[in-house]
């Protein structure tokens, strides 16, 4: 959490609605959902989809692992 808030933050987004320095200055010619406007980019539509995305494909990766964990485990059983 640190790491995101500082990096958005030193590369010109505002952070919870917070502006703060920057090395890069990005001004937003029109604040709304896509962009996260005065708050920044973590309340942005593409951040959320970003953020389910990742969430999906890290919850199938782990389910995937899982249940070939259990068949390797009900393979042992068997031998």
């Amino acid at each position: 959490h640190f790491s995101w808030n500082l990096f958005q933050s030193l590369f010109g987004f505002n952070v919870s609605g917070q502006d703060s320095y920057s090395f890069i200055i990005i001004e937003i010619e029109e604040d709304n959902i896509f962009n996260g406007g005065d708050f920044g980019f973590e309340g942005s539509v593409l951040a959320i989809i970003m953020q389910l995305t990742v969430t999906i494909l890290m919850f199938t990766l782990f389910e995937k692992k899982k249940k070939q964990k259990q068949k390797n485990l009900l393979i042992v059983q068997i031998s």
